[in-house]
Parts: structure tokens; C-alpha cells; sequence
């Protein structure tokens, strides 16, 4: 079921249609209990996050810039052990005011996992940038690039999934656990 509802769209003035697929991208990420009205007012906006990453992570790609890569690093970090992205504090305390549009809310432990792997993958990319290994530098940066541009772009987070697998793997094996123990 694709159920699609109109919302408006403050910040281009024009409806745009909300539907169970981006409903459930957002939920992967970590943002649920949100009506559909809810979500279609900050759902596009946690988008801004992984695309000012990935334009960071272009630059200090481009130009082998461990310095610029290791200050990503550490937005990621920072991302990771917040509920609050630096980049959606941002968005929530600059630009969404002259904007007039709605404040993106804390994010929950899907998306804290995607900026931990981002943080680990940053160190490393800016690593081999400072150790002079441009080659996985250029392999690690545009890698990186790319997955934070498809949840940029459609609003699917690759670390989110995997987040989701390995909780789904996990409770599914502690009920196989139980289930052995009582004989079931």
C-alpha cells in the first residue's frame, strides 16, 4: 500500500506528495511516532545533513585535504553523540527562521550509528590523505561521498539499513534463544 497524502511545502510554496516509501525511510532512520503531516514538514530537511557532508567530503576529497576531511570527522562525532546533528542544529537555530519552515527533531540511534561509521571512515579516509596514500584517500573519500549523497538525494541512509538488519538479526536471535531454552 502506497498511500499518498498532499502536503505543503513552505520552503518551494508547492505541494509536494507524501508517501509510505519516504515514511518509511525516515522511520529507518530513526524518526518515528510522526504523523504523516508531521513528517512531511521536517522530512526534507533531514536532508541537509548528509548533503553538506557530502559536499564537505567532495572538497576535502578533491583537494587531499586531511585537515578538511578529520574537521568532518569530527562533525560526525559530534553527530554520533548528540541527538542532534551539528548540521541540523544548524538548519534548526539559522536557517530554518528566515525560512519559515519547521525544526527538524532529535535523531535516534539509526542515524547516531550512520555518523559513528561516518566518523571512523573520515579518520580514516584523512589518515591515508596524511600518510600520503592519496589513492585510498580518492577510493575511501568518494566512496564516502556517495553514501551520504543518497540519502541527500533520496532520503534512503545505506548506515540506517544496516542498522535496522542487525537490530531485526538480533532480536530475532535472542527469541530463537528463548525459544530453545523453553523447548518451544
Amino acid at each position: 500500500m502506497n498511500k499518498r497524502i498532499s502536503t505543503h511545502n513552505e520552503f518551494t510554496r508547492t505541494e509536494q506528495l507524501f508517501n509510505s516509501v519516504q515514511r518509511h525511510r525516515l522511520e529507518m532512520q530513526g524518526y518515528r511516532g510522526y504523523s504523516d503531516q508531521e513528517l512531511s514538514r521536517f522530512g526534507y530537511w533531514t536532508r541537509l545533513a548528509p548533503a553538506l557532508c557530502a559536499a564537505a567530503g567532495i572538497v576535502g576529497t578533491v583537494f587531499t585535504s586531511e585537515v578538511i576531511i578529520w574537521i568532518l570527522a569530527t562533525i560526525a562525532l559530534f553527530g554520533a553523540a548528540l541527538p542532534l546533528h551539528p548540521f541540523d542544529w544548524f538548519y534548526n537555530h539559522v536557517l530554518r527562521h528566515p525560512l519559515g519552515t519547521h525544526p527538524v527533531p532529535h535523531h535516534g540511534r539509526p542515524r547516531r550509528f550512520a555518523c559513528t561509521i561516518a566518523t571512523g571512515w573520515l579518520a580514516g579516509t584523512g589518515a591515508a590523505f596524511y600518510l600520503g596514500s592519496d589513492l585510498v584517500g580518492y577510493i575511501l573519500g568518494v566512496l564516502f561521498v556517495i553514501t551520504a549523497a543518497v540519502p541527500a538525494a533520496i532520503g534512503f541512509c545505506i548506515p540506517s539499513y544496516i542498522y535496522q538488519r542487525f537490530t531485526q538479526l538480533g532480536s530475532g536471535f535472542k527469541e530463537w534463544k528463548v525459544a530453545r531454552k523453553f523447548g518451544s
